[in-house]
């Protein structure tokens, strides 16, 4: 009785479980498809540049038409890595790829799953290499439904002549004000102010510079100039330990001088001028477009 019933029950499961493959093949080759059609740049753009939220409301195009903002809020740098890696197969006329890394990217693990933050669309880079990449998480199921299968249905039912790809990125303008924030919040351990306890170095080396050498290995092994940067935010002597903050700063130096690369460390830069940030991470559109006009000559120096 038993072995009829598991015989009958593998005829309902093995048909079904087949169609789910299918589908999630079908849907991440679609989703990488689009992805690959927004990485591709005209030929005037001449860099590119990878990151998170921080690039993603930092590199102005209007005051730097030459540079592509690939930037994406809560993007993990092995993520970023992954979409720097096929910008660089994508676009072989480009003449230079920024990657901004900041400490929180930098002191990141690999040991650990994605948070429940990073974006649902980042599955598909999981779904696509094993390389410097965190163990699945638990929902990881439930984030290829929502990062991949789902649009990939949304664009096969509307059409994807349009569709856009959740993982590109791109320049946003945050409107936020951090002084009229700071009118109303506490100043203390909020997203508006300096958090309450610095972060703590844990262990060396970290994974996220190991990431990051490894993708600055291959970029340069396909020709391509790097440049590092690593973006302004406010009290950075409170969010991270002295040990922590030395420790990130000497090792992109080192990284910088190993690989002959230029590392731009602009975290201190417009500390006083609260009017250009929309919180204590991120500048304000205003600040987007101070930023950009003062770092637009230093960068435009490497597409020669």
């Amino acid at each position: 009785m038993m072995k009829r019933f598991l015989c009958r029950l593998c005829v309902v499961l093995v048909p079904f479980l087949l169609a789910i493959c299918v589908l999630v093949r079908f849907a991440y080759k679609e989703e990488l498809r689009i992805l690959e059609d927004d990485l591709t740049c005209p030929t005037n753009i001449l860099a590119a540049i990878v990151g998170d939220s921080r690039v993603e409301v930092y590199f102005d195009p209007e005051e730097i038409p030459w540079l592509r903002n690939f930037g994406l809020s809560a993007s993990p740098l092995p993520v970023t890595a992954h979409k720097a890696r096929l910008i660089a197969g994508l676009n072989p006329h480009l003449r230079c790829i920024i990657i901004d890394v900041w400490p929180s990217k930098f002191f990141s693990t690999l040991k650990e799953p994605f948070s429940e933050k990073v974006p649902a669309s980042a599955s598909l880079i999981e779904l696509m290499t094993r390389q410097d990449m965190p163990p699945f998480a638990d929902d990881f199921d439930t984030r290829v439904k929502f990062g991949v299968v789902d649009p990939a249905v949304s664009h096969i039912l509307h059409g994807s002549e349009n569709a856009n790809s959740g993982l590109t990125g791109g320049f946003f303008e945050n409107k936020k004000s951090l002084v009229e924030r700071l009118k109303s919040s506490d100043e203390y351990g909020t997203p508006f102010g300096p958090p309450r306890t610095p972060w703590q170095l844990k262990s060396i080396p970290t994974d996220g510079e190991l990431v990051l050498e490894n993708l600055i290995k291959e970029l340069q092994a396909k020709g391509f100039k790097v440049v590092l940067t690593t973006t302004p935010m406010l009290w950075c002597d409170k969010r991270y330990s002295v040990e922590a903050r030395l420790y990130f700063e000497r090792r992109m130096h080192e990284i910088s001088v190993e690989y002959g690369i230029p590392w731009f460390n602009w975290m201190n830069d417009y500390q006083n001028e609260l009017n250009l940030w929309a919180d204590g991470l991120h500048l304000n559109e205003v600040g987007a477009k101070v930023f950009s006009k003062d770092k637009r000559p230093i960068l435009e120096s490497y597409l020669k």
